[in-house]
């Protein structure tokens, strides 16, 4: 019996024990921190701009939205155009296809450069809907950072895709509602982005990799050379059926195989509030894509050219002992093929938070 008091009475000691000591240890720290900063502005901020922290075990929980997103813009030449160029943008006509939601979550465990991690998807994600059917997915990316150097790899499959317009352009009629939902469209993208940073001030993810921490603020110039190659195809073809008289020579597009290599400029800036991070890049850039196609009359195979964008938000909270953020990645390239406009987009937004012991 007394040892049934015992035992909770210790547990409670200890507990209020510790957050005493806790609490105490984080007033010391801030008043550290506080001294710390007056010496720095009486003789000058020279602390680096980067650091990287202390090895821990870390564990860290996440909710990741993963995706990517096509469309064809058609603008046909015409005659009676009052632009110089020939084109009617008034007589444009636009697919935009996208997919369900998918929503992921899952828990990663990291000591140094070794860790591993599991994920998973809730069954709602499986199901279909009445608007915008059902998705199939895999969905893999990754990161390897240098000091001044990161390469991005991504590889995804997506099968089952709906069409988020009612019609390709004011000028034209309205999609059929059966058209609406592309069960059979699937589109298989492989990329990788590398990324070269010129300053050594600017940590190019920070609010994304919470093993390094931006200091102090920091910005640099930064340029990548991005490969992208996808392959996309529908048995009932890309344009819908009740629509393919609006897409002219292009209503037969189907089996498109676009491999993409683009060189793109930019800039990156942290911004840094005690533990807290806010970083943005973009850049834009345009290459060449080696692209096969096929017509109503048969294969085609030409040398094209691509725009790109890449776009990087984040923000997030990083001290010694937690950490959490959200971080956004949208790149998309645009390969123009005669009148036609195909556009590749990938995305994936993340809310991440976790602890280092």
């Amino acid at each position: 019996m007394q040892c049934d008091i015992l035992i909770p009475m210790f547990f409670s000691l200890s507990l209020i024990y510790s957050t005493a000591v806790s609490a105490a240890g984080n007033v010391a720290e801030q008043q550290v921190e506080k001294n710390e900063k007056k010496d720095l502005d009486r003789a000058g901020d020279t602390r680096p701009h980067v650091v990287q922290l202390p090895e821990r075990l870390t564990i860290a929980p996440f909710f990741d939205i993963p995706g990517t997103q096509m469309s064809l813009i058609y603008s046909p030449k015409t005659q009676d155009s009052d632009d110089s160029s020939g084109l009617d943008n008034a007589n444009d006509r636009s697919l935009i296809y996208s997919h369900k939601i998918i929503h992921t979550f899952g828990a990663a465990i990291t000591y140094g450069n070794v860790g591993a991690s599991a994920k998973f998807q809730p069954s709602y994600n499986k199901k279909t809907d009445s608007e915008k059917g059902r998705t199939e997915y895999e969905d893999f990316r990754t990161t390897y950072s240098l000091p001044k150097i990161t390469f991005d790899l991504f590889f995804q499959r997506y099968h089952g895709f709906y069409l988020r317009n009612t019609k390709p352009g004011s000028n034209q009629k309205d999609i059929a509602t059966s058209d609406k939902i592309r069960p059979d469209l699937r589109i298989d993208n492989l990329g990788l982005i590398s990324t070269y940073v010129f300053n050594d001030t600017f940590a190019p993810r920070a609010g994304f990799d919470f093993s390094k921490k931006q200091v102090r603020p920091g910005h640099s110039p930064i340029i990548s050379l991005s490969y992208l190659s996808s392959h996309i195809r529908d048995p009932n073809g890309i344009v819908p059926q009740s629509v393919k008289s609006e897409f002219e020579t292009f209503a037969e597009f189907n089996d498109v195989k676009l491999r993409s290599l683009n060189v793109s400029g930019g800039y990156g800036v942290n911004g840094v509030a005690k533990d807290y991070i806010f970083h943005a890049a973009g850049q834009l850039g345009a290459g060449g894509t080696n692209g096969k196609y096929s017509l109503a009359d048969g294969e085609h195979q030409k040398q094209l050219y691509s725009v790109n964008l890449d776009l990087r938000l984040a923000v997030g909270y990083n001290s010694s002992h937690y950490f959490s953020g959200f971080n956004y990645i949208y790149h998309t390239v645009n390969t123009v093929i005669g009148d036609l406009n195909l556009m590749r987009g990938i995305f994936s937004a993340t809310m991440v938070g976790g602890m280092r012991w």
